[in-house]
């Protein structure tokens, strides 16, 4: 999602909350730009693993990703969001705000 498509769906709230879900949080390529967060818990599963990190110093977020990773609590990760991965949610409604690609196709939905 292009910068000011979110900058448009954000409008002129204060703040908002932005979230995102596990399956699309990666480790970023050495040569892209990231966050770099802090481990604090994995749980290999198997065929998946789940590594929770600190952001910042209040939230942790949870990424799933596919196969058995081999990251130790307390290492540093570089880790990418893609922009389209992101959801924004009204902080005092609770409502995600959609952008207008996520409109256009609900009101087509509306009317098949």
């Amino acid at each position: 999602m292009p910068m000011s498509d979110m900058i448009d769906m954000i409008g002129n709230r204060k703040r908002v909350i932005v979230g995102v879900r596990p399956e699309h949080i990666r480790a970023a390529k050495p040569d892209e730009p990231g966050f770099d967060v802090t481990i604090a818990n994995v749980e290999v599963l198997g065929t998946e693993t789940l590594i929770t990190f600190d952001m910042g110093s209040t939230e942790q977020w949870i990424a799933r990703w596919t196969g058995q990773w081999n990251v130790n609590v307390g290492e540093s990760l570089s880790i990418c969001i893609e922009d389209q991965h992101l959801c924004f949610f009204d902080a005092e409604s609770g409502i995600r705000l959609m952008n207008n690609v996520e409109k256009l196709a609900r009101f087509r939905e509306a009317f098949q």
